[in-house]
């Protein structure tokens, strides 16, 4: 009997531990996200989940890229990795892409049009086929924080969704029957004292 009440005491404290990973890894993604959106230094900064392997072996998918969007277009140069949106879809809608600057014309009234590249790409045939303005252009790469887009990749998808949910309702379910049971532990002791 009394190993039986050890190996509850013992899983219990093993739950615990997992519920408190999983409580302190949603507030750090609450406090990461507030950090990007009020930080000074990030408010200048945009943020994107890259969500292909265009830019492998440089950026991958599930990486964070984080863009400086107060850049100054005369420092913009070949070789630069820009976030920009284009309808690539051609359905109406913009999707932001970050690649390389392969080239930047300049016409006659002195407006640049920019021309971008996945990585490792060497021939002007496979460049990308969209020509860019400067509006286009949402900023340029800063730096990345490699695979926890992949977390929040999963967070945004049905399935993570539902998941999510679940565990929430797991853990205040877990929560509660811990509660009760030692509430009644408890009331037993009172009881028999």
């Amino acid at each position: 009997m009394q190993n039986k009440n050890l190996a509850k005491i013992l899983n219990a404290k093993e739950l615990s531990k997992w519920i408190k990973l999983f409580i302190w890894l949603i507030v750090l993604y609450f406090v990461f996200s507030a950090v990007i959106v009020f930080v000074p230094f990030f408010a200048t900064k945009d943020h994107f989940v890259i969500v292909s392997n265009s830019m492998h072996p440089i950026i991958s998918r599930g990486d964070i890229v984080v863009v400086n969007n107060n850049f100054n277009e005369n420092d913009l140069q070949v070789d630069n990795i820009i976030a920009f949106n284009i309808d690539l879809n051609d359905d109406g809608k913009k999707e932001t892409i970050v690649h390389y600057i392969a080239d930047i014309q300049t016409n006659e009234q002195d407006e640049k049009t920019y021309y971008t590249k996945r990585a490792n790409t060497e021939h002007t045939f496979q460049w990308d086929n969209w020509q860019l303005s400067i509006e286009d252009i949402v900023g340029t790469y800063s730096f990345k924080i490699p695979r926890l887009g992949r977390l929040v990749l999963f967070s945004q998808s049905n399935f993570g969704k539902l998941i999510i949910i679940l565990d929430i309702i797991l853990v205040f379910s877990v929560l509660d029957y811990f509660d009760k049971t030692n509430k009644n532990k408890k009331r037993d002791e009172d009881e028999t004292t």
